[in-house]
């Protein structure tokens, strides 16, 4: 026998809209962000196929000859302060390994809930080095 319980809305993170529609309100926290960053760092531009214009231009942009450091350091400022919950950037370097050909991402962001989301790949967030090998 099934035993159904009535949950209100607003435990479940969800809010009423004036239309009568309820929309989710994401619990945003410093996992969260640094997840779907991770995420859209990893996507390789063209590699969804439902829509090829998702992810980071590493082959039309990275991987060239003569790469423009000052246009790629932008590219990944942008793709993460685009991401949802992140309110600014505080620091962001880049750290490319030639003999592995990984690339580090490290970075400070403020997240719109006031947290501090710290990544540092030569620390302790493996995830955040890009194997740049094709």
């Amino acid at each position: 026998m099934a035993v159904l319980k009535r949950i209100p809305i607003g435990d479940l993170g969800l809010k009423r809209l004036d239309n009568g529609l309820v929309d989710f309100d994401l619990a945003i926290n410093a996992n969260y962000v640094r997840q779907k960053i991770r995420h859209k760092l990893l996507t390789w531009k063209g590699e969804y196929f439902a829509d090829s214009r998702i992810g980071m231009p590493y082959k039309q942009r990275v991987l060239v000859n003569n790469p423009n450091l000052l246009a790629i350091r932008n590219i990944f400022y942008q793709a993460i302060s685009d991401t949802y919950g992140v309110e600014r950037i505080t620091s962001l370097t880049l750290q490319f390994d030639p003999v592995t050909s990984n690339l580090g991402v490290k970075f400070s962001a403020i997240l719109n809930n006031g947290e501090i989301l710290n990544v540092d790949p030569s620390e302790f967030d493996r995830d955040f080095i890009i194997s740049l090998l094709p």
